[in-house]
């Protein structure tokens, strides 16, 4: 809230500083971002039961196995704890640049540009202040990985539903019962990736937004500070916030892929040789319905996937 009122201060003096202003807002967008999650979590908690009680409580390791989705899994295990490593990794060496800049030359700076209603500066205060400010950052950065553990969690499970559901398709071969069962878990399960989208769009928008602008702010943050602590901080947000971009459009590409895999498994069973012509017809509407819900997007514009990461990460790069 400091940060907040001390943003309204520089716009209401004739005296506006810009490199003060993109360090405020860094940090109020930051906290922002988080809020917005947990008001996305808290606000529909109902709901988010209700898609749980969609999905089994356990998974058979033999059928995992059999579709191959074991490896899926393992791999999306690596994946998420080397994203937390380098989170932590840009945590710890962003703030040993400042404790190591305050050894070294002395020079008493803080990552953001953040105003207390006391002088911060003084020897009685700072080194608590430094600390205080880290373990803030620490505790932000826990609090975003519990938000996504939720988030992405529902994505993964909603994925591995649709390679299970895919790996049944093919499996049906001739069995009208198969298929029917099939197309109405296929029509439950959009309508749970559905209200999934519905209650983290806020959450998507604003992540996508507010870290894409970080990544500018801190870009111009680095190109005109001379304090190497401050560089290296900003430095290491702007990955930090392009990780927050690419974890989200890496899981909506998990997303894609297995609604890709399930519209191939039902091509694939054979849907064209059905004497029912019912069935064939209620087929074609199943792929057709199938490429709708294929991805998470935002605004109902922009796909959430990887080739969006591209394009956003290379409008980003141009303009800084």
């Amino acid at each position: 809230m400091v940060n907040s009122s001390y943003i309204f201060e520089l716009f209401a003096n004739r005296d506006f500083n810009l490199e003060k202003f993109t360090g405020s807002f860094s940090y109020v967008a930051a906290i922002l971002i988080l809020l917005i999650r947990y008001s996305c979590i808290f606000f529909n908690k109902d709901k988010i039961q209700n898609i749980l009680e969609h999905f089994p409580k356990e998974y058979k390791i033999e059928d995992l196995k059999f579709h191959k989705i074991d490896k899926f899994l393992l791999n999306f295990e690596k994946f998420i704890k080397t994203y937390r490593i380098l989170n932590a990794t840009a945590i710890t060496y962003a703030f040993s640049s400042v404790i190591f800049n305050l050894i070294i030359s002395n020079s008493k700076t803080f990552p953001f540009e953040i105003k207390f209603p006391f002088d911060a500066f003084k020897n009685d205060f700072y080194p608590f202040l430094i600390v205080w400010v880290f373990l803030s950052y620490i505790l932000y950065q826990f609090s975003i990985l519990t938000t996504e553990n939720v988030i992405y969690g529902l994505i993964t499970i909603a994925s591995v539903e649709l390679k299970l559901l895919a790996a049944e398709y093919k499996k049906s071969k001739d069995d009208t019962n198969v298929i029917i069962n099939c197309i109405k878990r296929q029509n439950e399960l959009y309508d749970v990736i559905g209200n999934i989208q519905r209650i983290f769009a806020p959450s998507f928008f604003t992540s996508f937004l507010l870290s894409s602008i970080l990544i500018c702010f801190t870009a111009f943050k680095c190109s005109i500070s001379l304090d190497p602590a401050i560089l290296i901080f900003n430095a290491t947000f702007s990955i930090i916030s392009m990780l927050q971009i690419f974890i989200q459009c890496f899981f909506g590409q998990i997303l894609c892929d297995a609604s890709g895999n399930l519209i191939d498994s039902i091509y694939e069973c054979g849907w064209e040789k059905r004497k029912n012509e019912k069935l064939k017809k209620f087929l074609i509407f199943v792929i057709m319905r199938s490429q709708k819900y294929s991805a998470f997007s935002l605004l109902g514009v922009w796909k959430i996937n990887l080739e969006q990461f591209q394009s956003v990460s290379g409008i980003l790069l141009t303009l800084n």
